[in-house]
């Protein structure tokens, strides 16, 4: 372990679906963060945080927002584009943000709202996707 990924307040800025967008964002987060290369992923206040400081092991805060969540129809199908940001705090000092953006389309002449809640949720996934990829190496920069 190189590193304790401490996932924090996670935000709907966009108005759409309310607390659900926020549960598909943390779990999105919760599930991509737990890939990272060297990391421990916690939630909230747990013991091993504290651990991870006796230890000497930089605890690196992730707070995550989904900033757009847009749906167009074109041609028969319908696109939804969200992008998410994530700040970085080491030590409560902001050391950066990590951005993504995903788009998904569906296609057919009508969405059920189950469908167009799926397209909305797969596109968050992969904003969330999007920016944690290869994120391990800033983390660790962050960290010192």
């Amino acid at each position: 372990m190189r590193f304790v990924v401490r996932l924090g307040t996670m935000r709907n800025r966009t108005g759409v679906r309310g607390d659900e967008v926020v549960r598909v964002l943390s779990d999105s987060a919760r599930t991509r963060a737990r890939v990272l290369r060297g990391a421990a992923v916690v939630e909230g206040d747990t013991p091993l945080p504290r651990l991870a400081a006796d230890r000497h092991i930089p605890v690196i805060a992730l707070d995550g927002n989904v900033t757009q969540l847009v749906e167009s129809r074109t041609a028969g199908s319908l696109q939804v584009q969200a992008r998410v940001e994530f700040t970085v705090r080491h030590e409560q000092t902001l050391r950066g943000t990590l951005s993504g953006a995903a788009t998904t389309i569906g296609s057919g002449p009508a969405f059920s709202e189950q469908e167009r809640r799926q397209l909305q949720d797969d596109a968050i996934d992969g904003a969330v996707q999007s920016a944690l990829r290869g994120a391990e190496q800033g983390l660790i920069v962050a960290a010192r």
